[in-house]
């Protein structure tokens, strides 16, 4: 939506840096111009809008969109919108990844809860999974584990211990302070949706981009100082951590 631009950039350059061949932005109209300019590497489909945000009309024009794709991201810079746009999301049968403003539509509408699959991977911070539990969210292994008991999702709870649930439980304890900052979790949605594009599995996508972006965080963290790292600089890092972990392992990435 107009004034959330950043988290939608964040996401797709994340996805376009990890591995994904194809990027298409579907925004308002309104708001192309700024993503093209930002993300020459994605494709940018406006569709209807609202006072600078995505329209009930355009939920028709979503679906179409989805067809032919292997993934999505729904959220990151979404804001408030019509929740038929989140149901043309979940229906396409895509694997995918719902953040942000997705989860706060989740929250308000029970029916779009009962739509979640394996397939589609969770991406709360403690707020957001307080609005879906209706209550505090204060242990995060016990809080995953019910949220993906209620939904059937992977759930990744983002915090200073990152948890990610699905027929595992699985501590993610890479990463670093510095990347408590504006656009690291849409930075993370846009890998793990990059992952899932390639056919990894909805919760080994989840664990992998979870500790790989904590690994970038670290590294953005070494070079630039905690304080002076941004989301940014998370992926710019990404290419380094990722041959890192090639040569270690041995594989050819």
């Amino acid at each position: 939506s107009m004034g959330l631009c950043g988290a939608a950039i964040y996401a797709a350059r994340s996805a376009l840096r990890f591995g994904t061949g194809l990027v298409t932005l579907a925004v308002p109209r309104s708001v192309v111009p700024i993503m093209q300019g930002a993300v020459p590497g994605a494709m940018c489909l406006g569709l209807p809008e609202a006072d600078g945000r995505l329209s009930l009309e355009a939920s028709d024009a979503l679906r179409g969109a989805l067809s032919g794709k292997d993934a999505f991201v729904i959220g990151p810079g979404l804001g408030a919108v019509p929740p038929e746009l989140v149901t043309a999301a979940l229906d396409s049968g895509l694997p995918g990844v719902v953040d942000a403003d997705a989860l706060n539509a989740l929250s308000t509408d029970p029916v779009l809860l009962s739509r979640l699959s394996g397939k589609h991977v969770i991406t709360p911070h403690p707020g957001e999974a307080g609005r879906l539990l209706r209550r505090v969210a204060d242990d995060p292994a016990r809080d995953s584990a019910i949220l993906h008991k209620a939904t059937c999702a992977v759930v990744l709870l983002k915090g200073a211990s990152t948890v990610v649930t699905g027929e595992r439980q699985t501590l993610i304890y890479s990463g670093s302070g510095g990347m408590a900052t504006g656009g690291s979790g849409d930075v993370l949605s846009g890998m793990i949706g990059a992952l899932l594009s390639q056919g990894v599995e909805a919760e080994d996508a989840a664990c992998a981009a979870a500790h790989i972006h904590g690994l970038s965080g670290s590294r953005a963290a070494d070079v630039l100082s905690q304080t002076c790292m941004n989301a940014s600089d998370i992926i710019d890092c990404l290419p380094e951590t990722v041959r890192d972990l090639s040569t270690r392992f041995g594989i050819v990435l």
